[in-house]
């Protein structure tokens, strides 16, 4: 068994006082063939328990789920941690430990405001999902069953490579993969935020087809959060955000109802890997027309101006 980061262990040591597992047992669950256990992050009082209840009286991912109870940054001490953001990623490393020392394999893990679409249930999908987790099994990866997906790569006839994406509300990780962040903490950790660490620690992401899990995007306390502390990073990254959670996600409606919005991010995610890839070869051929026609082209160019400034 691999061994966890030092100064990780010692940290994750120092606020597991803050949380407590909750152990659930089912008869069987729908992923149970890959998967070992589900973890659900829950904040105390956030009034999102009885909406787990709830996804799993209908849903149950795996036989075994374990309840992650967070009583949150604010009301338990949690040396070095000072946002919801921070917060976060420290319950997720919790449960990485936690999966670390049940020596789990595959690990389902949720936010608490999840909701699963009813096609979880098809047997098409679960036996899609079996698949690809039985060809990666040992394999460094991590497989989302639900995200805002903005740049997808077809990877089979079932899985994307997820290239650029938000959301990590429901994500299988693998257990290499776990092996490796807790060991290797320091390298795979860039920034606090753990959705926006995976979008640039070069982490094998892959991402099935259709949406199975949905999140609301609501402008949480998490979401309103700084991200960065270059001043600049963090202004680029206010501008996206506020172009998100106040244009895009409420045009689509995702502030109040999960679809069609996720289904309409699934279809641009993927219709733009081949607008891409039909500009890159017609790129040569651009350049080409253009090295060999510069002339009339800056002609051309001249006169356009001129026309515009009315000369």
């Amino acid at each position: 068994m691999s061994k966890i980061n030092a100064d990780l262990d010692k940290r994750l040591k120092d606020t597991e006082s803050c949380y407590k597992f909750e152990k659930l047992n089912y008869d069987s669950g729908l992923l149970d063939n890959n998967v070992d256990v589900t973890y659900i992050i829950h904040l105390e009082n956030s009034g999102r328990y009885d909406n787990i209840l709830k996804q799993l009286e209908k849903y149950k991912p795996t036989k075994i789920v374990y309840i992650l109870l967070n009583k949150g940054f604010t009301k338990c001490n949690k040396t070095g941690i000072e946002s919801s953001h921070a917060d976060l990623t420290d319950c997720y490393l919790q449960i990485f430990k936690h999966a670390h020392k049940q020596n789990f394999g595959n690990v389902l893990i949720l936010e608490d405001d999840f909701v699963f679409n009813e096609k979880i249930k098809e047997k098409e999908h679960i036996k899609n999902i079996n698949n690809f987790l039985e060809k990666k099994a040992g394999d460094n990866f991590i497989y989302f069953l639900g995200a805002i997906p903005w740049f997808l790569i077809p990877y089979n006839s079932y899985n994307y490579r997820c290239i650029l994406s938000s959301g990590t509300h429901s994500v299988i990780y693998s257990k290499s993969h776990r092996d490796d962040f807790l060991e290797n903490f320091s390298k795979r950790m860039m920034v606090t935020d753990w959705d926006i660490n995976y979008n640039i620690n070069f982490t094998s992401r892959f991402i099935y087809y259709t949406p199975l899990c949905y999140q609301i995007c609501d402008n949480s306390e998490n979401s309103r959060n700084p991200k960065f502390d270059n001043k600049y990073v963090a202004l680029a990254s206010e501008v996206v955000k506020y172009c998100n959670y106040n244009i895009i996600f409420r045009i689509l409606g995702l502030d109040k109802n999960p679809e069609p919005g996720y289904s309409i991010f699934y279809f641009y995610s993927k219709i733009i890997f081949y607008l891409v890839l039909v500009f890159l070869i017609y790129l040569p051929f651009l350049i080409v027309y253009c090295i060999k026609n510069y002339y009339q082209i800056k002609q051309y160019s001249i006169h356009l101006i001129n026309i515009l400034k009315g000369n």
